[in-house]
């Protein structure tokens, strides 16, 4: 609703741009109505794009295993059985369980290559950049993995400051901006009309609770 109301109010500009009154009203809808959109994105976020966190999953096993590969065929060559028995996964078993499992046997591998390096550089195709890409790797999934004590202060901050912002925008529509356009209720019956239609617009998407003070649902644009 505030989003069409501001909408509809700068599709008509040059009606207000002389009433100063009007034009802070607008600004503090336009700075109110933006600030709503980012604590609702804050509030709503969960820690970790699932399609980013997929991708670095895949990158991590698949760094790992490159080395994996290549210890498993040093460990055959020089019949350490000890070596076999600790890279003994397929690509499968190695991305199996656990996401934290999964890291751990991307950890032990790195830490394996980085005990061969030099053997495996020298005679496995497996470099220190294949290495890197492991400890990278590692690193990224690690960045991507959610912090629940963090997010769920992150959103009880944003629930708070929402309230405010609420009461903000209740307070420039009902106070500021409604006054303000009766006075082109003859003079631009147009403007008006589409105005006070912007201000009934309700949605399942963009409602708020009267009695629920914790949580708030916000329509909230796509990115362009």
């Amino acid at each position: 609703m505030a989003q069409a109301s501001l909408e509809t109010v700068n599709k008509h500009s040059a009606l207000w741009q002389g009433i100063p009154a009007f034009v802070t009203a607008v600004s503090t809808l336009d700075e109110t109505v933006t600030s709503i959109t980012d604590a609702a994105r804050t509030q709503t976020a969960r820690s970790g794009d699932a399609a980013a966190k997929t991708k670095a999953f895949q990158t991590m096993v698949g760094a790992a295993f490159t080395v994996c590969s290549a210890l498993k065929a040093l460990a055959s060559a020089t019949s350490d059985k000890k070596l076999s028995a600790e890279a003994d996964y397929s690509r499968s078993d190695l991305s199996r369980g656990r996401e934290t499992d999964v890291v751990s046997r991307c950890q032990t591998i790195l830490n394996l290559g980085t005990e061969n390096a030099e053997v495996l550089a020298a005679k496995y195709n497996v470099s220190a950049n294949d290495l890197k890409a492991v400890k990278t790797a590692l690193a990224d999934f690690a960045e991507l993995q959610p912090k629940p004590r963090q997010s769920k202060a992150t959103s009880a901050a944003a629930t708070r400051e929402l309230e405010t912002l609420f009461a903000t925008l209740d307070e420039v529509l009902n106070h500021q901006i409604d006054p303000l356009t009766e006075k082109f209720r003859e003079s631009d019956a147009a403007f008006y009309n589409e105005y006070r239609t912007s201000r009934s617009i309700v949605t399942n998407a963009a409602t708020r609770g009267k009695n629920d003070a914790t949580t708030v649902t916000v329509a909230i644009p796509k990115a362009a």
